[in-house]
């Protein structure tokens, strides 16, 4: 565990996962490592004379890398994956997106990126539209909520608009519902 802000600090946890470490009032970026699991940081703000808890679930770093970086986007190797007709995101996409969040904190030369919203073509476009959105936001959210700043991520909602191939098969309509997420300025 290490805080960053003017000063580096580092604390080690014990073997149930507790650490103590004493900051000064003001914000500081705590971050979470170790071995075999994916990075992840929070902001926090301490105010004069309190305590502050924060909680951090590290996830193992999977054997395989579930996802890749090239010059133009970040790959992903599986989907991430919500509930039907829902922004909620499904607990099998947390190695996924924890896999991200530890891409974009390990390369600060990746200044903004657009994760992207896609929907099949069934149902109102315009309910799949606000769908892509709402699920492009919780991919937001999440990253956000796991230590990526704010100001590097965008969220936009296609709907239907950019498939990556026809709606004819439901394998097909599988492959266009999708996330992406798009290095827009490095």
């Amino acid at each position: 565990m290490s805080a960053g802000g003017t000063e580096n600090k580092q604390a080690t946890a014990d073997a149930s996962g507790a650490y103590t470490l004493e900051l000064a009032p003001g914000s500081h970026t705590l971050s979470a490592t170790a071995d075999g699991y994916l990075r992840k940081e929070q902001l926090v703000s301490v105010a004069p004379g309190t305590a502050i808890s924060a909680d951090f679930t590290l996830s193992a770093r999977p054997k395989k890398s579930l996802v890749q970086v090239t010059k133009k986007e970040i790959v992903i190797k599986k989907q991430v994956h919500f509930a039907t007709n829902a922004a909620t995101i499904l607990p099998d996409s947390q190695q996924l997106l924890d896999s991200i969040v530890d891409v974009l904190l390990a390369n600060p030369n990746i200044k903004r990126v657009e994760i992207g919203g896609h929907t099949d073509n069934r149902g109102n476009a315009d309910a799949n539209l606000k769908l892509s959105q709402a699920r492009a936001e919780a991919v937001r959210d999440y990253l956000v909520k796991n230590g990526v700043p704010p100001d590097r991520l965008d969220a936009k909602g296609f709907g239907a608009g950019k498939p990556k191939g026809p709606n004819i098969t439901p394998m097909q309509r599988a492959r266009n519902r999708r996330v992406e997420f798009l290095i827009t300025e490095q």
